[in-house]
């Protein structure tokens, strides 16, 4: 899914800044939020994630964080680039009021929130990993970004590529170039789609491959067929 916001911002409604969101879920396993930034100048954005009530740490140096709740599923937020950012976790603050949820009338509940401050200049690309934990599990997952060119060309904002790797040694190749026409290069794989998700085991072997909008999909030497 995707959505963008083009309104304004403060009070005063300043429209220099458009911000698109785009979701994607990897059945039956997580995530991946993209938030595309596109303007000009020096700007700070906060990027928060609401946690259910309960304890939350954060890693200082990877700026991911983790509910930790014994004997209930728990949930990995981790983004793909920690340039110009900082982490914070804010928990029943009255000014400014963040990090409540209300479970009915009137009853407010102290609640976790993550606030990923961005301060730096625009265009700017941020993708987090939603990966959910089951009971017991240990942060399993992490994000990077990697290069990508269309045609040739390295389109900022545009088209992206991002390796999710877990513990397993499993990695997730990741193509989000929606609405985006051209051939697209990256790890070593070269497309025409607008979406694919590359799945190799620890050995490097493909054992998932899905593309949308391709007429061909190659790995290396190796040609897929792509059924319309």
């Amino acid at each position: 899914v995707e959505g963008v916001y083009d309104e304004g911002y403060s009070p005063q409604l300043d429209r220099s800044v458009t911000h698109r969101r785009s979701i994607l879920f990897v059945k039956n396993d997580y995530w991946i939020v993209l938030d595309r930034f596109d303007g000009s100048g020096t700007h700070v954005i906060n990027t928060f994630f609401h946690f259910a009530p309960g304890k939350v740490i954060f890693d200082t140096g990877k700026l991911s964080c983790t509910s930790v709740n014994d004997n209930r599923p728990n949930v990995l937020i981790a983004p793909s680039d920690t340039r110009r950012t900082s982490l914070s976790v804010v928990e029943g603050c009255k000014s400014p009021c963040q990090g409540w949820i209300s479970t009915e009338y009137n009853r407010w509940v102290p609640a976790p929130v993550a606030d990923y401050v961005y301060n730096g200049p625009l265009p700017m690309e941020r993708a987090y990993l939603v990966y959910p934990l089951r009971p017991g599990e240990k942060n399993a997952a992490s994000i990077e970004k990697l290069r990508l060119t269309v045609d040739e060309r390295i389109l900022p904002n545009k088209a992206s590529a991002y390796a999710v790797k877990l513990e397993n040694g499993r990695t997730d190749y990741i193509l989000l170039a929606h609405d985006v026409p051209g051939v697209k290069r990256f790890a070593g794989m070269e497309t025409d789609g607008d979406l694919a998700i590359v799945r190799e085991d620890a050995f490097g072997n493909v054992t998932k491959l899905s593309v949308h909008g391709a007429t061909f999909f190659r790995r290396g030497r190796q040609q897929f067929d792509i059924e319309k």
